[in-house]
């Protein structure tokens, strides 16, 4: 059929060295993926990413694992598997995005629910995390898909807001900045300081703290626009978490042991399991509101005790039914008023901007007074001149002498102390 014998010989040598020049074909490697508390660990191939999951192979058949479920190296692993290109592209040379300390990488990684917990270990683990000032446990608290979906609706509105948003909040960080750090004078020698040496003192005794707090709160790196893509929403929460948390701490003692209002969260968290079966709970918050006093009427209404609520236990976390049920529902509501809302915020901005900057540029006392009586003025005005605030408006606001309120009445804050 293909002529002499020879010439069959010679055919199969060409076939054979046609075989052994042709490129080999990649067979699938299999990668090790570590889940987030970076104990267990499976050998797996990858498949591709989809819906906030990594899908790997093992053993012939697909797992779908969530992004939040993994380790960050494991989670960084499969995003380079995914998008090789965008990797392969030489790193820009400025730091962009928050920086992840071994502090922010343990807050991420590290869950402080552990496995099968009672829903009185579960509620007694977030009011103890979050009275330490680890805000992260709020995000341990949530099931990966909830988690999944707050990535998307803070992913969502930054993109609505647009890039100038975030230059606008850079902006006024960068004011805050400025008016804490080269303002201090003006500010205890203002009236509302400098007429109540008990408040003057509380403040100079929480300085450090705030000057802690705020040189955090406005590092540009904490805005950078790299933050907000998919991904990087729960490294930036444990993040800013790592930067705050221990300044947010001592403030909030430092406020409760001066008498003034502190969180309390153990106060506000205050609950009663009043059954349980199951996967189910009902709940007793313990916290009762303060009387709320109508600013119209001046008329003081005792608020309710609340009545026991509904709790369910999914994917290991307990949560409140009414949430679990209608989350979905919030989740489309809110992403589908993100372009109405985030233009209304950027007008916000680009109205509290001018006056920030006002105060930060200030020069003297009295132009700090002006800049600020612009800012506090129609918030008193809104409160019909309540707690003694109505004789500090208009031209006698920041009138008086550094030694005491104008008209010589000693002078509030907002919250008339």
């Amino acid at each position: 059929m293909f002529g002499s014998r020879s010439s069959r010989k010679a055919i199969s040598v060409c076939l054979c060295l046609a075989f052994l020049s042709a490129p080999a074909v990649a067979q699938p490697t299999k990668l090790k993926w570590a889940d987030n508390t970076e104990k267990t660990t499976i050998d797996a191939e990858f498949v591709r990413m989809a819906d906030g999951a990594v899908i790997l192979k093992k053993d012939g058949k697909e797992i779908s694992v969530p992004l939040a479920k993994l380790s960050m190296a494991s989670h960084l692993q499969a995003l380079k598997l995914a998008k090789p290109d965008a990797f392969a592209k030489a790193p820009p040379k400025a730091v962009v995005g928050i920086e992840q300390t071994a502090e922010s990488t343990k807050l991420l990684n590290e869950s402080p629910f552990k496995d099968n917990q009672s829903i009185e270990e579960f509620l007694n683990t977030l009011t103890s995390e979050l009275e330490a000032g680890n805000a992260t446990a709020a995000w341990h608290a949530l099931t990966p898909e909830m988690q999944a979906d707050v990535e998307d609706v803070v992913v969502a509105a930054v993109e609505a807001g647009g890039k100038g948003m975030l230059v606008q909040f850079r902006s006024l960080m960068k004011q805050l900045a400025t008016i804490v750090r080269d303002k201090k004078s003006f500010i205890f020698a203002h009236p509302l300081v400098a007429a109540d040496p008990k408040k003057a003192r509380d403040i100079q005794q929480a300085w450090p703290e705030i000057e802690v707090f705020t040189e955090a709160l406005t590092d540009k790196a904490n805005w950078d626009s790299a933050n907000f893509k998919p991904g990087n929403v729960g490294p930036w929460l444990a993040a800013l978490t790592a930067k705050l948390g221990s300044a947010v701490v001592k403030m909030d003692q430092m406020a409760i042991k001066a008498g003034r209002p502190g969180a309390d969260l153990k106060k506000l968290m205050a609950n009663k399991v009043v059954s349980q079966s199951g996967d189910k709970a009902m709940v007793q918050s313990l916290y009762t509101p303060p009387p709320v006093m109508n600013p119209q009427t001046r008329q003081t209404t005792q608020s309710k005790p609340s009545q026991p609520v509904e709790w369910v236990r999914v994917s290991g976390k307990w949560l409140p039914k009414d949430l679990v049920d209608n989350w979905k529902d919030g989740v489309s509501s809110a992403k589908s008023q993100l372009d109405t809302q985030m233009p209304q915020v950027s007008v916000g901005l680009g109205v509290v901007i001018p006056l920030a900057s006002s105060l930060a540029n200030a020069k003297s006392q009295q132009e700090f007074n002006t800049a600020l009586q612009q800012i506090l003025g129609p918030l008193m005005g809104a409160m019909g001149g309540q707690n003694g605030m109505a004789g500090m408006q208009g031209g006698n606001f920041g009138g008086g002498q550094p030694g005491g309120a104008p008209g010589g009445r000693p002078g509030r804050s907002l919250n008339g102390q």
